[in-house]
């Protein structure tokens, strides 16, 4: 079938404009605020290139016939074989490595993995905390009027013992409805053992860190808040981001928060869209099952603060801000007269629990936490910083680690590829261990558990 001359015309023209429209787009892009940053980007020479070619189709001519429709056959056939290849390599993943896929899950977790990592709790921006939950919420995840989350049973009588705890998603209650979490169940504990009515304040964030949780603690009790016991549940979240910027003491997103502010492009603008798009494929995931891409390590800047066994002097800085921050609050609590308690929280790579097979499957999802080829690096860096906080801390601070509280336990306790998000079993078992130390009631065997948790990972690296 032959193009009539008008219409070749028309082909010619829409091309040569739309060249024309591309090159521009590719050559403003800074100037109109297309552009991430402040040079020009390899995506910026992709459209860049791409309005040269309709510029050169439009003035073919003639011969811009057999080039339209030599051009249409070569991406045609090109898109046959990536949707063939996509087949095949589907079939190639489910076969090496099955459980990666959601399928592999039970099917009531498929829809928790993100609400675990609090992408599903509506947020605010807060004065120097950076972020907190929204105030007023309803549902699984109610909150206060300060963003707080609700405690089921927790007492407004005048002579309650108030108790404050602080932490991230963990102490939150990530998965768990109000009355499963760390604080609902610790609660009841303190209740029954002290024979008072408890005022539970849970201070938990998504994602926070200690940094967080102890400016937290400041601005309650500058507010007025006088707690009598005041309970940090944490230490998982500060390992991440040290793993994730070489970085001890910084924030969750701090690499996004900060480029934003300095008009950079961050990591995820700075890739290039053919990169973007391959990620997404399932030819990436089958080739990356099969272990035939490369092993992306971590950034520059996290590299050089790891030494050639993983971790020093990196987990050394964890160690040394935490415990700073604790000496911080135990000055509070001597200068106001309250309790204060540290409980390094419990995560599916350390402690000796043996996983089991829902716990083994969410290991092997893409993780969360850390890139493909490093698990066992950022395990090392996990004991070795928590091993390095419990080796540290002087005598004036309470400081209790937690990694074995779930040694023995047969059952699921793990619900999600964060690693630290557990069951409303779990979080029953956290508060028991909790509730014993702090009102010295645990046996002999529990004390010593506490002090000498197990450090090695939970599966062979």
């Amino acid at each position: 079938m032959m193009l009539s001359d008008r219409c070749v015309r028309s082909l010619r023209v829409l091309g040569a404009v739309s060249g024309v429209l591309l090159v521009l787009l590719s050559v403003l892009a800074d100037r109109v605020g297309l552009s991430a940053g402040h040079s020009i980007s390899r995506n910026q020479v992709i459209v860049l290139l791409l309005g040269l070619l309709l510029l050169l189709a439009g003035f073919l001519g003639r011969r811009f016939t057999r080039f339209y429709r030599g051009l249409g056959l070569v991406l045609l056939n090109l898109l046959v074989m990536l949707a063939v290849l996509e087949l095949l390599a589907l079939g190639v993943f489910k076969m090496i490595s099955p459980r990666r896929l959601p399928a592999g899950i039970p099917a009531e977790r498929v829809e928790a993995f993100d609400a675990g990592q609090g992408r599903s709790i509506p947020g605010r921006y807060e004065p120097y905390l950076v972020w907190k939950a929204a105030p007023g919420q309803r549902g699984m995840y109610a909150t206060d009027e300060c963003g707080h989350r609700l405690t089921a049973g927790s007492s407004d009588a005048p002579d309650a013992m108030v108790v404050l705890l602080l932490g991230g998603s963990a102490a939150w209650g990530a998965q768990a409805p109000d009355s499963s979490t760390v604080a609902a169940y610790l609660l009841k504990e303190l209740e029954r053992e002290t024979g008072r009515p408890v005022r539970m304040l849970n201070l938990g964030q998504i994602s926070w860190v200690n940094t967080q949780e102890l400016l937290e603690l400041i601005f309650m009790l500058r507010g007025g808040c006088r707690p009598e016991l005041v309970i940090f549940f944490d230490g998982f979240n500060d390992v991440c981001m040290a793993y994730y910027t070489g970085l001890a003491g910084v924030h969750w997103e701090y690499e996004n928060i900060r480029c934003t502010l300095e008009g950079r492009a961050s990591y995820e603008a700075r890739r290039s869209l053919p990169t973007a798009l391959f990620e997404s494929t399932n030819t990436y995931l089958a080739l990356d099952a099969a272990g035939l891409l490369p092993e992306r390590r971590l950034s520059l800047a996290a590299a050089r603060q790891l030494d050639s066994s993983g971790v020093s002097p990196l987990a050394g800085d964890i160690a040394g801000v935490y415990l700073s921050n604790a000496g911080i609050a135990q000055l509070l609590a001597e200068s106001l007269e309250f309790e204060c308690f540290f409980f390094l929280q419990p995560t599916i790579w350390t402690g000796a629990k043996l996983l089991t097979e829902r716990e083994q499957a969410l290991m092997e999802l893409p993780s969360a936490v850390f890139e493909r080829g490093d698990a066992a690096l950022f395990t090392r860096l996990l004991s070795a910083a928590y091993d390095s906080i419990v080796s540290g801390y002087d005598s004036c601070l309470a400081v209790h680690d937690l990694r074995g509280v779930f040694d023995g336990e047969t059952l699921d306790v793990y619900v999600d590829r964060a690693g630290c998000h557990v069951s409303c079993r779990g979080n029953r078992l956290i508060a028991e261990r909790m509730a014993a130390v702090i009102l010295g009631t645990g046996t002999d065997a529990e004390r010593a558990a506490d002090e000498d948790a197990v450090r090695v990972p939970s599966v062979p690296q």
